[in-house]
């Protein structure tokens, strides 16, 4: 299931960025992936990868429909800021062997020498000052929208998940998310995804 075409998102100044300021796709950067829309492909001999960033709305909406859970774990308390970055990816095995998926392959990098590795249930319970204790029925099961640590996928097989990052230095003006995918022949397969910063076009209307 094509979970990505599933959901319409409309993204819009997500976390990580000022207020003036605003994230955009940077297909121009050397060794970026394809870029069609707001969504980013990758195609290799034995894979397909989709990758697209999303707000807190839209994350909100996969996890309920992925899960039936309305509980948004990464959701900012109203009087704050986002407090996280979100990507929706989706990776099929088009090829005849196995592929190895491992989330902490997928690094966030910035300019600024920050290398951020996506977040998954311990760094929640850490979050919420719950280390080795349970979360709660409703965290626990909405905390399955994000990509599994490691996943084997057999021919034909696909995944689809949330890959989620704690936001980055405010002075941030590009950041590039890698993935790695390893092969049936062992070989590794990265992928990058390129944002930079611009400045929000004024309204001319007050």
């Amino acid at each position: 299931m094509c979970l990505l075409l599933a959901l319409c998102f409309a993204v819009s100044s997500p976390a990580g960025e000022p207020p003036e300021y605003v994230f955009v796709p940077d297909p121009d950067a050397d060794g970026a992936a394809m870029l069609s829309g707001s969504t980013w492909m990758a195609i290799g001999p034995d894979f397909t990868l989709r990758v697209q960033r999303i707000g807190e709305d839209e994350r909100r909406a996969f996890i309920e429909k992925v899960t039936g859970s309305p509980t948004d774990p990464f959701a900012s308390p109203p009087d704050r800021p986002p407090g996280f970055i979100t990507f929706v990816m989706e990776l099929a095995n088009n090829g005849a062997g196995n592929l190895v998926f491992r989330s902490q392959q997928c690094w966030l990098v910035t300019d600024k020498n920050e290398i951020l590795h996506p977040i998954g249930m311990e760094g929640l319970r850490a979050r919420y000052g719950l280390v080795g204790r349970e979360m709660g029925p409703a965290y626990e099961r909405s905390v399955t929208a994000v990509v599994p640590t490691t996943r084997t996928l057999y021919a034909g097989d696909s995944l689809a998940g949330l890959l989620v990052y704690r936001t980055f230095k405010p002075k941030t003006k590009r950041y590039k998310l890698e993935i790695q995918i390893t092969t049936a022949s062992g070989d590794v397969s990265r992928v990058t995804i390129p944002y930079r910063r611009i400045k929000k076009e004024r309204s001319e209307n007050p």
